[in-house]
């Protein structure tokens, strides 16, 4: 269950999940939420159409490129990943590898839009 305070998907912040979802489409698309913008990451598993990973250095480097203070790390850092081929929800994969961040978005591409859910 997503904490309080999670942003809302619309405008430009949809704009950029359903740009970087098509724009990595048919793999799946991964990454973070920060201050309403939208930072990718290498997806780097196995069967990227179907799953994502993210190696932890690539996340941490990430964090640190931003220069996101640490106690807002499990709060207001948000990660997503993607489903291009629909499947609006998480996946018992997805849920099972969810990261120690507090708040996980999904972000289905449904008729060349985005459906957002959060878990």
């Amino acid at each position: 269950m997503p904490g309080k305070g999670v942003p809302l998907i619309e405008g430009s912040l949809r704009r950029q999940l359903l740009e970087a979802t098509l724009a990595e489409a048919p793999r799946e698309a991964v990454g973070i939420i920060w201050q309403d913008q939208v930072y990718t990451l290498p997806n780097t598993s196995q069967y990227p159409e179907n799953q994502f990973a993210v190696h932890l250095g690539d996340l941490r480097n990430l964090i640190d490129e931003l220069k996101v203070p640490r106690e807002q790390l499990h709060g207001e850092v948000y990660f997503w990943h993607s489903h291009p081929s629909g499947g609006v929800g998480p996946s018992r994969f997805d849920a099972n590898h969810k990261t120690p961040m507090r708040n996980h978005l999904v972000v289905s591409l449904v008729d060349g839009d985005i459906v957002p859910t959060w878990y």
